[in-house]
């Protein structure tokens, strides 16, 4: 992929490719994502879960050099 798109971290959920799920964001970065991708990525975002739950603050090198391509239905 050569295009550049908005990263979601989730935490305590794993998303599989042709899964859809509802999810409930409580964390104001997250919802600004979730808006920025609606406004400027097709509504596209990736959805990536961080190499160990535990990390409070992760850091670029606590991601995973994978994860899934999300479409948002709806808000």
């Amino acid at each position: 992929m050569d295009k550049n798109l908005p990263v979601l971290l989730l935490r305590k959920l794993s998303l599989l490719p042709t899964q859809e799920v509802r999810l409930e964001l409580n964390n104001e970065l997250s919802q600004k994502i979730i808006d920025e991708a609606l406004l400027n990525f097709d509504k596209k975002v990736i959805v990536i879960l961080p190499k160990s739950t535990l990390e409070e603050s992760p850091t670029i090198t606590d991601l995973p050099n994978i994860g899934v391509l999300a479409h948002i239905k709806s808000c």
